[in-house]
């Protein structure tokens, strides 16, 4: 795992887990941020923000930062795996290619 994906996970910790929401800040401008999901319940007032700055960090919730870093993780795993495959893979096609070399030349020493 990488400094930026272990630091990422690390902020995590102590976040409030959500699910988050935005919502109108009514009279008072702006949007809000709540922390649990429910609109009525603000946690986080930001003002003046834009609408589109208060469903992105609502959408970035804890469980989405999670499973994001969790798919990121093992796309990560899957491309190491099917690189040690192509080295072997290709280690065997060079092994072919001198046995082939040294049949031709007639070399049987190894």
């Amino acid at each position: 795992m990488s400094d930026a994906l272990s630091k990422a996970r690390a902020a995590l910790a102590n976040v409030t887990p959500g699910p988050w929401g935005a919502a109108d800040g009514g009279s008072f401008g702006g949007w809000w941020i709540s922390l649990n999901g429910d609109p009525s319940n603000v946690t986080i007032a930001a003002v003046p923000i834009k609408l589109a700055d208060a469903d992105h960090i609502a959408t970035f919730d804890p469980p989405t930062v999670l499973a994001m870093l969790d798919a990121i993780e093992a796309a990560e795993g899957y491309l190491k795996l099917d690189l040690r495959r192509r080295t072997l893979d290709d280690a065997g096609r060079l092994a072919d290619a001198l046995d082939r070399v040294r049949e031709t030349i007639g070399d049987n020493d190894e």
